[in-house]
Parts: structure tokens; sequence; C-alpha cells
């Protein structure tokens, strides 16, 4: 009897650490989910917060950021100069998914000097080109990777366009741990596809066209979420 009952007892105290261990081991794994989430959705915020302080420092004019719901990355415009149509952008191919798209280069405006573009990805230089008159460019960038591209005019900085994703993870096409942007609301708009965010002579905007002030941003990875809240 006391053989069974000891049998019994290392049965109930096995259950109880193989419960344990179970349970220790599934909370781990949403610690370490959520610090990686609050993590990169602190990037992005302090990489929002640091463009706001380039124009007001006046080290940019403006900027203008396109978000998508459901995509992995945002398209990030910088302007040193106020000429906002100086390049015309084809996003016909554009894959908010994967990050593969075209960009279409019409400088025609161009006369006399030569327009200089110049591409990073994953910030090493990848290539440039000399735009003359009257020329076109079609360029395919391939998907997963960061892009800058850099365009100046008789070497004066025009603007930048970044394809930034929203973690490093998102860069690595083999996980599936992404940060994905799943809502985009407002404080006057609900459930939108698409928005921008303009900052133009430290005056902020949203495109909603609601005269809303605030903007939530809703991060999804392994079914934890976050919401990044942006004030105008």
């Amino acid at each position: 009897m006391k053989k069974a009952f000891t049998f019994i007892e290392l049965l109930v105290v096995s259950a109880i650490l193989i419960l344990i261990s179970t349970s220790s081991v599934f909370y781990f794994f949403w610690f370490l989910d959520q610090s990686k989430l609050n993590i990169w959705i602190n990037n992005i915020q302090d990489q929002l917060e640091e463009l706001d302080n380039n124009v007001k420092n006046k080290d940019i004019l403006d900027y203008e950021i396109f978000l998508k719901k459901d995509s992995l990355f945002l398209i990030e415009k910088e302007n040193t100069l106020n000429l906002n149509n100086i390049l015309i952008f084809s996003w016909s191919n554009l894959d908010f998914y994967t990050g593969s798209w075209e960009l279409l280069l019409d400088p025609s405006w161009v006369e006399e000097q030569a327009l200089k573009i110049d591409i990073y990805a994953n910030n090493k230089f990848l290539e440039n080109f000399v735009i003359s008159w009257n020329s076109h460019i079609f360029y395919w960038f391939s998907k997963f990777q960061n892009y800058k591209i850099l365009w100046t005019y008789s070497w004066q900085i025009l603007n930048n366009l970044n394809i930034k994703y929203f973690s490093e993870s998102n860069l690595d096409h083999k996980k599936q741990d992404y940060l994905k942007l799943i809502r985009i609301d407002t404080d006057k708009t609900n459930d939108l596809d698409s928005i921008y965010i303009k900052n133009i002579l430290w005056r902020k905007s949203f495109s909603d066209n609601s005269n809303s002030t605030k903007l939530y941003l809703t991060f999804d990875v392994n079914w934890k979420e976050k919401t990044l809240i942006i004030n105008k």
C-alpha cells in the first residue's frame, strides 16, 4: 500500500512539473514576442519623431509617409527643396507584402544639367544613374530589402525616397514573425485602407479628410497586437 501511494505521489508531482514547464515555455515565448513587438513599435515611433525634428530644425523642408493596411513596410519621401513633382513614380507593380516594386523616372523638366540617382539597398550602395533631358528609366526593385533613393540636381540634394520595413524580421522571407500593419484608424474615421502622414513646414496632417488629430496604427506579430498612437 505504501509503494502504491508513493507511486501515485510521483505521478502527481511529475504531472505538476510537466504542467509548470509547459506553461513556462509558453509564457517565455509570449514574453519574447511581446518584447520584440514593443522594441519594433518603439523604433517606428523614434523614426517618425526624428522626421518631425528634421522638419522643425529645417534639415528637410517636408516629408510624406504612405502606409497601407496589411503591409510590411512604409514608403517615405523627404523633400529638401520644394520640388514635389520632380519625379513620376509608377506603382502599378507594387506588392505591399513582398516589397517588390517598379520605379518610373521621368525627368523631362531637365534641360541642360543632369539628374543623378543613387540607389542603396540595406544601407549598401547598389548603383546609380545619370538622367539627361527627356529620358525615361524603368527600374525593378527586388523584394525584402530596405531601399533608399537619393537624387541630386546640379549637385544639390533634392529629395529622398525610402522603402522601410517595419522590422528586421520582415526582411527575412524565411521567418514567420512578420510585423504587419493590420489596422489604420483616426479619432474621426475607422478602418482605413491606407493613409498619408505629411509634415510641411511643421504643419502635420493626415489624409483621411476629417481634420483628425490622432492616428492609430495597430501592428501584429504572431497574433499579438500593439497600437502606435501618432499625434498631429
